[in-house]
């Protein structure tokens, strides 16, 4: 399965450390493999957003669903939704209320 993949990449990632760009849509795929997630801006592609990902040790699949990773994703979504024009940059006073 794709996470099988995930997992085996990762442990390649661990035991032969390596440089490398992944470039994927799956937000769960990145925050899985990556240390480094890069959200991109529309045409023309500038750097929107750059969210470390926190180095918690060997990563398995449970890591996906812990409260630490679904702030991540939102987060990323919510940029996503920034690049596309779909959202704010900034809260309006009408998201605090």
């Amino acid at each position: 399965t794709r996470e099988d993949l995930w997992q085996t990449m990762h442990k390649v990632k661990e035991n032969e450390p390596f440089t490398g760009i992944l470039i994927t849509h799956d937000l769960r795929e990145s925050i899985f493999l990556a240390d480094q997630v890069v959200v991109l801006s529309g045409r023309p592609a500038r750097t929107q957003y750059v969210l470390d990902v926190p180095n918690t040790g060997p990563r398995d699949l449970e890591h996906l669903y812990t409260p630490e990773a679904a702030e991540m994703l939102a987060i990323l979504r919510h940029q996503i939704e920034i690049a596309q024009g779909r959202a704010p940059a900034e809260p309006t006073s009408e998201d605090a209320a």
